[in-house]
Parts: C-alpha cells; structure tokens; sequence
C-alpha cells in the first residue's frame, strides 16, 4: 500500500480515518467481551440509539472564571431529548436508548418513558 498515493488520491479524511480504523481495532478478547456485554443487555443496533445528556448548574465553572454568566444559555431539558427520541421511534422504530450522563436525575427522568 503506497500510503502518499492514496493520502493525495483519496484525501487527508480517508488517512485518518484509516489511522483511527486501525487504532480503534479491537483485540479479539476485547471483541468476545464487548459481544458479550451485547448479548446482556439485549443490544439491537437497528432499534438502539445513544443519548448523552450533560447537564451543568446554573453558570459552568469555567465560564464564572473566564468571562462571568451574563451570556450563559442553560442547555436543553430532558423532555427536548425525548421528544427528538420519539421522532426517531415514529421514523425509524428505535425503541431502545442507551443513556449517558453527569446527573443522576435524568436516569429519574428517563424511568419515566417505560417505552425505551
């Protein structure tokens, strides 16, 4: 593989995302594990989506420090999430998301729409 010829002929996109494929290869041990954790949770690509909801205070401490909260723009509400999910439900037939966040209470929410 001429790695100049195919980074000038298919961009510099393809290299890395060659360089990522490459990192990201998992090892076979690993590769057992991840489907076997799969497996547990009864993981369906076709009808899963993830959803990460990273909810801050009022004003982010960095923002305090930097340049102070007279522009701060708190960021969506849980509801505005699960109604993007429910588009996706009624487009797609997702019917399963797998939840990701920094407070606790958007698992409280979330226990709250059984149809997920």
């Amino acid at each position: 593989l001429d790695v100049k010829f195919d980074v000038h002929r298919r961009g510099m996109f393809w290299y890395f995302a060659s360089l990522l494929n490459f990192v990201w290869d998992l090892s076979p041990r690993m590769l057992h594990h991840v489907e076997n954790v799969k497996r547990e949770l009864n993981f369906d690509p076709d009808r899963t989506i993830a959803m990460h909801v990273y909810q801050t205070g009022e004003c982010g401490r960095v923002q305090r420090r930097s340049r102070g909260c007279d522009d701060y723009t708190p960021g969506p509400v849980f509801e505005e999430y699960i109604d993007a999910a429910m588009k996706l439900n009624e487009l797609y037939g997702v019917s399963r998301i797998f939840l990701s966040s920094n407070n606790v209470s958007v698992y409280d929410e979330a226990s709250q729409y059984p149809q997920f």
